[in-house]
């Protein structure tokens, strides 16, 4: 069986290249294609483009679904958690890798791994910050939206000045390190418990929001 890939250069000229698999591996290419639900020459384009990074990057590896592959640190976050964290830290590079890694317990040289990689792959770790940048913008205004529309301070319930702004200020602080996942019905129930504990916790009193009787 011959295998014709699209191998795309630099200068965007294209030129097709065949190569002959062997019958097992003909076999368990398709089969996992099969399963992806994609042709066997995506997949096989896909794994040597994978293949190599992970040769070329001691400790890098790719999960998540067909469509939507990204680069991670083996039993570790994803490349582009490591580069977004660094850039909210201070200091020299050096600096910077010494305390993510006190903090994460990921050892430095996994982490010096992973900012080659993005070094080597500046785009589509961008892409990744950027889009998880969006998605905690959308969830923080989602999240006033429906603040609004359960009244707080008004409507059925009314909550003091004071008590609506901690419950508030809890709230952010939770549902914006949820990601590029976003909040289902549950979760943000989840979330919203969590934000009143943390309140409660944080000041001399308990927040609290008392029925309308008027």
């Amino acid at each position: 069986m011959h295998i014709r890939l699209l191998l795309v250069t630099e200068v965007v000229a294209a030129r097709s290249t065949s190569f002959r698999l062997g019958d097992e591996a003909r076999r368990r290419l398709h089969e996992r294609a099969e399963r992806e639900g994609m042709r066997a020459t995506a997949l096989l384009e896909r794994l040597t483009i994978e293949g190599v990074d992970t040769l070329e990057h001691a400790g890098i590896v790719y999960r998540g679904a067909g469509h939507d592959r990204r680069a991670a640190l083996a039993g570790g976050p994803d490349v582009w958690e490591i580069v977004a964290r660094l850039r909210e830290l201070e200091g020299s590079e050096e600096e910077r890798i010494a305390t993510l890694a006190a903090e994460t317990e990921v050892h430095p040289r996994l982490v010096r791994a992973a900012l080659e990689f993005a070094a080597r792959h500046p785009a589509e770790i961008e892409h990744r910050i950027d889009r998880n940048e969006r998605s905690i913008t959308e969830n923080r205004a989602a999240a006033q939206q429906r603040r609004a529309l359960l009244a707080w301070g008004s409507g059925s319930t009314r909550c003091s000045p004071a008590a609506a702004m901690k419950l508030r200020d809890a709230f952010d602080h939770d549902a914006m390190h949820v990601g590029e996942g976003g909040l289902s019905g549950a979760e943000e129930v989840v979330v919203a418990t969590m934000s009143v504990q943390r309140a409660r916790s944080t000041g001399s009193s308990t927040p609290s929001c008392a029925s309308r009787t008027s």
